[in-house]
């Protein structure tokens, strides 16, 4: 072996050795527990008026109309950041490194609001050059990336952090451009999955805020195995957006990507709009009067458009009936309308202006008899003084502005859970996905996990975010969860979320035994059974945190093959340190369906990577929240 290789063969234990070793909060996550902001929101926007009968009266229907105009900016300008390695598993290729990210500035119009920064990876991330609209400057810093040496005291750190920090400091509110992260690197040696994955949890986090992620590996980096294995660059596939992966000898079509982007940018379009009406307590929807016809939940109307064009002009309209009469608040203050644009991004909501109506009571005639009256006798002087024998003294109340003064002030409105628009990011399918949820529930999961109190706990925190992620409460998908120990505990599926989250507490309780084999046979009836929607694709995320006990590897294994042979995919999640990866890898249905979360910070991280895989509709779904 020749000295270079050897010598950089030790160092790279060194460097990984240092990499994994975790102390304080990195930097990024500091500044993001103190409300850095997240997904940059649409840049389109929508104009709201609204009327209202009024007076109404009591005895019939109301007529409401909101009329909402799309509007949209010229152009978004492109932010990008490009992290490029430059640690020792980069020593033959750094060259070419810099070459393909200097082709990819070079690539870019630099027109107005266009702003590069570069962050370097080695041991420790360094922030080479603050976003700038200077093209010399950005090829100068990336010309003065140089190979690095080791740190070994050098602690964890996210890669993808530093980028999406500087992305994030150079979001104004009136300014929401594209925003890309372009990472030029290798993949993770053998033996350093855990220091890999939580880098996967971070891409899924960016991504999930809107960010788009390039990719570009050398796949025939010389660094000899053990160093760096064979398919090494599946580790920077799996962090890169869709169809954003190269090669670095394609690293061209890296720069023809940054392009495509820009004129999206340039091309941003309204797509799809939400308008919610929050009607205020005394008043009720008439059903069928809605145009569009809304959704109702139940003084809760949700109105949508799609395939909108700039400017374009919508109404909603509807009728609803009052129960009161007096000075009446029509909708609550929450009532407002958001707009999905065409990179995905949502816009601010803007509030629907809230309005007070004049609710009258109906006057109501005597009953019209059947044979004409008897003529009534001329009154009397006295009879004619007399208020209570006139026949006009009713209509003589008209006047009185009594009802004004009495008008009692509309009392404040209680605490109420008031609906919001929110979407997730999925895969985009035809389908949705029934999910039975299996979590360990053997004694060793009792084991303490930090801030988070036991293993159990935590794998109880992050099962809620993965259900928050997914398209429940008649949205398409449904859930079901379950605990395992010497014997399985499963609840039915089900579209609700409260369902789901009860479950947690009722069917997760700690035991003895691991019957691992159990578990799947019963989470493949459930799948199974008349529960189960046709056409949904049928899942299995199962979290353990050792190895079968009470049932033997072979039974797991058929039970696991049983289950892929009716169609279900598994995704097997290993938490902690004492999990049999090889094992767990056989269980799921490929290998990227093995995912392992060596401590309680990077569970949620693997949980929400799993539901960013999972298939929904056009891949992104609205959901009327509560």
């Amino acid at each position: 072996m020749r000295p270079w290789k050897r010598a950089a063969i030790v160092a790279i234990g060194l460097f990984m050795a240092a990499a994994v070793g975790l102390g304080a909060l990195p930097r990024h996550e500091a500044v993001r527990a103190q409300g850095q902001p997240g997904e940059p929101p649409s840049a389109c926007g929508v104009r709201i008026t609204e009327t209202a009968q009024s007076p109404a009266w009591i005895c019939a229907p109301l007529g409401v109309t909101v009329t909402l105009q799309v509007t949209r900016p010229q152009a978004l300008p492109l932010h990008v950041v490009f992290v490029v390695a430059k640690h020792l598993l980069m020593y033959d290729h750094l060259d070419e490194a810099k070459a393909a990210a200097r082709d990819a500035a070079n690539a870019l119009s630099f027109g107005p609001g266009t702003r590069v920064g570069l962050v370097t990876l080695s041991v420790q991330g360094r922030t080479e050059l603050e976003l700038s609209d200077d093209k010399s400057k950005v090829l100068s810093a990336i010309n003065r990336i140089k190979l690095d040496q080791v740190r070994p005291e050098a602690r964890y750190y996210d890669w993808l952090g530093d980028a999406e920090d500087l992305l994030a400091e150079a979001r104004t509110t009136a300014l929401s451009p594209v925003e890309v992260i372009v990472l030029i690197s290798t993949g993770c040696p053998n033996g350093y999955e855990s220091y890999c994955q939580r880098q996967k949890a971070s891409a899924s986090r960016v991504q999930g805020k809107g960010i788009t992620v390039v990719g570009i590996c050398n796949p025939n980096a010389t660094i000899p195995p053990p160093a760096l294995p064979a398919g090494h660059c599946n580790d920077i596939r799996g962090l890169a957006s869709s169809g954003s992966y190269y090669d670095l000898r394609q690293a061209a079509r890296a720069a023809a990507r940054l392009q495509e982007l820009e004129r999206e940018g340039a091309a941003i379009e309204p797509r799809a709009l939400a308008l919610t009406e929050l009607l205020a307590p005394g008043f009720a929807y008439v059903p069928g009067s809605g145009r569009p016809e809304p959704k109702v939940n139940p003084s809760r109307l949700l109105f949508e458009w799609s395939g909108l064009s700039a400017d374009q002009v919508v109404s909603a309209t509807y009728r609803l009936q009052p129960d009161a009469e007096g000075l009446r608040s029509l909708r609550l203050s929450g009532s407002s309308a958001i707009v999905l644009d065409s990179l995905q991004r949502a816009s601010a909501s803007v509030r629907v202006p809230t309005r007070t109506l004049d609710i009258r009571p109906c006057l109501v005639a005597s009953a019209t008899p059947t044979t004409p009256p008897t003529p009534t006798p001329a009154p009397s002087p006295t009879t004619r003084m007399s208020p209570t024998a006139s026949p006009t003294a009713r209509p003589s109340a008209r006047p009185t502005p009594s009802p004004e003064p009495q008008a009692s002030p509309t009392p404040e409105p209680r605490a109420l859970y008031l609906p919001i628009l929110t979407r997730r990011l999925c895969k985009p399918a035809r389908a949705h996905s029934d999910i039975v949820l299996l979590i360990d529930t053997s004694s060793s999961m009792a084991q303490p996990a930090g801030s988070f109190g036991s293993r159990l706990d935590a794998a109880r925190d992050a099962a809620r975010r993965f259900i928050d992620l997914l398209a429940l409460d008649g949205a398409g998908d449904q859930v079901a969860l379950g605990g395992f120990n010497a014997e399985p505990t499963l609840g039915p599926l089900s579209d609700r979320r409260d369902a789901a989250l009860r479950s947690l507490d009722s069917e997760i309780r700690l035991g003895s035994g691991t019957r691992i084999d159990r578990a799947l046979e019963a989470a493949r009836s459930e799948l199974s059974s008349a529960r189960a929607r046709a056409g949904s694709a049928p899942v299995i995320v199962l979290l353990t945190d050792g190895q079968p006990e009470g049932g033997s590897e072979s039974a797991t294994l058929a039970s696991a093959r049983e289950a892929r042979r009716a169609g279900i995919d598994i995704f097997a999640v290993g938490f902690g340190d004492a999990v049999n990866g090889d094992f767990l890898r056989q269980l799921a249905s490929r290998p990227d369906a093995y995912l392992h979360a060596p401590d309680a910070e990077a569970l949620r991280g693997v949980y929400e990577s799993i539901a960013g895989q999972l298939p929904c509709p056009g891949g992104l779904v609205w959901e009327l929240g509560r």
